[in-house]
């Protein structure tokens, strides 16, 4: 590292610094912080509430733990607003967050699982479709132009309407966006299309096995866990066992983003020199 007559550091010697410890800090060991994320169910209370929402009934997973069984009915799964927010928040400030659920699927259900939206209007889904034998996120994106489009993953020959129950985990991070059912890893894709993290929308909206209060997209089954996961490796919640691919996605385009900064400081300091 080079260094001034006397043994003091130059800058550039200061920035190598940092960009090591920058390094260590983001391609640190994921387990020894793992963010349980936001639990949905907990959130809206429902263990001492689930009678006051109709088409819902208290139901039990294979290992006796609670869960819910969502029926048909006027369902309004509505998340607090305060839950919302910080749901929000916490996407805002990461480019990296998971969508994660248990749940058995009634056949030939289709159905949101986790859903923000505006009225009608899908901001971001997850959503399976019993009907087709496949699993689908919607986000919505920015154009070159600003204006604001619905983009739909579709991952093809995933069928969890059979009565069974199983483990699902959306992950994004930064461009690449990755499946799981069941700890398995199904699909891992590069998009051209980033999903928008402003949620600038007006009256946007958390739900959990509806797309919004008109009962669209009702999910129908039961569920006994739903998260968001606004941090890496979001998968490992349910799967902690698995191995995690270092850096992801979206810790590399953070390091670089990182580094570009302290080289444009870098150059700015040189100006001033």
């Amino acid at each position: 590292m080079s260094t001034f007559p006397g043994g003091h550091w130059t800058s550039w010697g200061c920035v190598q610094a940092l960009i090591v410890t920058l390094a260590i800090l983001l391609l640190s060991d994921p387990a020894s912080a793992l963010d349980p994320g936001i639990d949905l169910l907990e959130a809206l209370n429902l263990y001492t509430n689930y009678s006051f929402y109709d088409g819902v009934s208290l139901s039990e997973d294979p290992q006796q733990r609670i869960a819910y069984h969502l029926q048909s009915g006027h369902r309004n799964l509505l998340l607090p607003a305060s839950v919302y927010i910080r749901a929000a928040n916490s996407i805002r400030k990461t480019n990296e967050f998971t969508l994660a659920a248990h749940l058995r699927q009634d056949r030939d259900n289709s159905g949101s699982i986790i859903a923000f939206s505006s009225g009608a209007n899908r901001y971001l889904e997850l959503q399976s479709s019993g009907r087709r034998d496949e699993l689908r996120f919607h986000f919505t994106y920015t154009t070159s132009e600003g204006v604001p489009q619905v983009h739909v993953e579709s991952f093809p020959k995933v069928i969890i309407d059979d009565n069974k129950w199983h483990k699902i985990a959306l992950s994004v991070s930064g461009s690449e966006i990755q499946l799981l059912i069941d700890c398995h890893p199904l699909y891992r894709r590069v998009t051209h299309f980033l999903p928008d993290r402003n949620f600038s929308a007006s009256n946007m909206q958390l739900f959990v096995g509806q797309r919004n209060q008109q009962n669209h997209s009702l999910f129908k089954g039961f569920i006994q866990d739903a998260r968001v996961i606004p941090s890496s490796y979001g998968y490992l919640t349910q799967c902690p066992h698995l191995d995690t691919h270092c850096p992801t996605c979206g810790q590399f385009s953070h390091l670089q983003s990182s580094v570009e900064e302290l080289r444009q400081s870098l150059e700015d300091l040189k100006k001033r020199l």
